[in-house]
This record gives C-alpha cells, structure tokens and sequence, in this order.
C-alpha cells in the first residue's frame, strides 16, 4: 500500500493505524479530522515501520495532521495552497486524471494531487511548455509520469519537487528551463535523452538508486554543473567538458565509467567511488595531480590510481 485516503466522514485515526505500511508515500487526511495518536505509524518495536519518513500528509492547515507532520516532523501538503481547477486542462483516463495544459500566471506553482478525487498521475506533452512565468513547481505526490517536452522552454523555472511517486521522465520534459538544483528520487526508472538539456544554471545532480540506464545526453549544455551524485546507473558517461564540477560521487550500483566520461573538467577535485571493484576505462578523467580518487584500500580502484598516476585517499 502505498497511498490512502480517508474518507471524508473520518475524524480520529487510533494508534498504530498504518503500522506495518512500510511503503506508504501519501496520507489524504479529511477538513474534519480532530485528532491523530502521535504512534499512528507505529511504536519502537514495529521498527522498521516506525514511522516513514519518506510519507506526505495531505491535509488542512491549523489540523491534527498539520500537528503530526510538524512533531514527527514529516512533509505537510497543504491542500488549500493547490492551483485552481480553472487554471488547469486536464482529462480522465483510466481512473486517474492527466493534466495537459495550464492557462494561469503563478510564478510559484503547487499541483494538485487529486482532482475530482481522483489522483494525478501524469503530466501531458507539453502541458506547461514555453511558460516564462513559472519560477517553482511543486509537482503532485502521485505523479507518475511526465511526458516528453512537459515543462520544456521555461525559461524561469528555477525549482522542480518530485514526488516519491515518479517513475518516468520523458525526453525533453526540461530542456532549456533554469534549474538550479536537481535530485531524484529512488522510484524514477527512465529519463529519457535530453530531459534536462541546456539548464546553463543547473548547480548539484543528485540521481536516486532506481535509475540503472543514463542516456549521456540527458544533462548537455548543464556546463555550471559543480557536483554529481549517482547511485545506480551502471555505466556512466557524458559528463565531459564540464569546466567548473568539483566532486562526483558514485554510489554502489555504478561498475563502469566509460572513457572520457569526465574528461576535460579541469576542476575536478574529488571523486568517490562506493564500489571500489568497478571498472575505469582509459581516458575516464582527465590527468591532474589535484584530482583525489577517494574507495577502499587494496580495491580496483586504488590499482587504477596508482598505474594512471592519480591521488588515493581511503574511503569511506
């Protein structure tokens, strides 16, 4: 089970409710709620149901449930802060709602979950595309996929929030927007080519461990790129010619870097490797002195930086 929604009649939810519910993403708590026990989630031996940090509670604010989300101190969504229906173009398919055009001028910008009481689950080709007013997004916590050139040519989108959700980026859903700091979660198993093309101001990358499969024209152009985190995409490239990134950390789901994967960033500084028996092809990274490649002592990778003349530090 991974999201609920009460019944509107509901006005007390009892201890140890949703005990056991490890993968639980989202809460719907009804207007009327009056009171929550603080172990809804569970107690100290449920462990490890005891409380998920990763749900939402959907809600009303100066509730019961806005009290839970602040002491247990869980994300509160509050629902009077979604955009208007009449801003939204959206269709019913499947039971579930697709939006597939927005008409109004928020600059900041909260998507509804539900419409109709239905869940949103995918945002529609080019729904906000070529919009120079939006500046943060808070996309729905049900959203599943985000279909090709979505929210491409906006120009001033600086935020993006992801839902636990999301599966599923299409290709160009955010070319040539301005985000500044990107990071996915685990759930998200497909980007497709181009998706975050020419985001010129695009700072951090953090990539969750659902991704094993990286097309090494997702992040062209992002040349202010300045840190990479990676967990599970098996082979990395692509992320040559990147004049100003420092630190690059592969996490344990990575087992090769393609050649030139990083070569040419001649600020590169640090970069650790989880998976120290991975392999590095010649020409991974540019030869520096300054560079420091941080695994486990006697690993592969402390091999491949002894024979190519790079600095080795024990990690972790």
């Amino acid at each position: 089970m991974q999201h609920v929604r009460l019944p509107e009649s509901t006005v007390a939810v009892g201890s140890r409710a949703f005990a056991g519910c490890t993968a639980l993403q989202t809460v719907w708590f009804p207007r009327g709620i009056q009171s929550i026990d603080p172990n809804v989630f569970g107690e100290a031996e449920d462990y490890p149901a005891y409380f998920p940090t990763d749900v939402a509670l959907l809600g009303y604010p100066n509730t019961a449930v806005q009290r839970l989300a602040t002491d247990a101190k869980l994300l509160f969504d509050d629902v009077t802060l979604w955009e208007n229906l009449t801003n939204l173009d959206y269709e019913e398919k499947d039971g579930a709602i697709i939006i597939n055009g927005y008409h109004g001028n928020e600059a900041n910008l909260v998507l509804p979950t539900y419409i109709n009481n239905l869940p949103v689950v995918a945002i529609d080709e080019y729904a906000f595309g070529e919009n120079d007013t939006l500046k943060s997004v808070v996309l729905p916590r049900r959203l599943e996929t985000i279909f090709n050139s979505a929210f491409c040519l906006c120009t001033n989108l600086k935020q993006i929030t992801f839902p636990a959700s999301l599966r599923r980026i299409d290709y160009f859903a955010f070319y040539r927007c301005n985000l500044d700091e990107l990071t996915l979660p685990d759930s998200v198993i497909t980007i497709g080519y181009n998706a975050f093309e020419e985001n010129r101001a695009l700072r951090q990358v953090s990539i969750g461990s659902g991704l094993t499969f990286l097309n090494e024209l997702v992040f062209q152009g992002c040349d202010s790129l300045e840190t990479i985190k990676i967990e599970s995409v098996s082979a990395i490239g692509g992320f040559s010619d990147l004049p100003l990134l420092r630190s690059v950390m592969l996490g344990d789901g990575v087992h090769f870097v393609q050649a030139d994967a990083f070569s040419n960033c001649s600020l590169l500084q640090d970069v650790y490797f989880v998976n120290s028996a991975l392999t590095i092809a010649d020409g991974a990274f540019r030869y520096d002195h300054t560079l420091i490649m941080h695994a486990s002592i006697g690993s592969a990778v402390s091999m491949y930086a002894k024979e190519n003349g790079f600095r080795f530090t024990a990690y972790p």
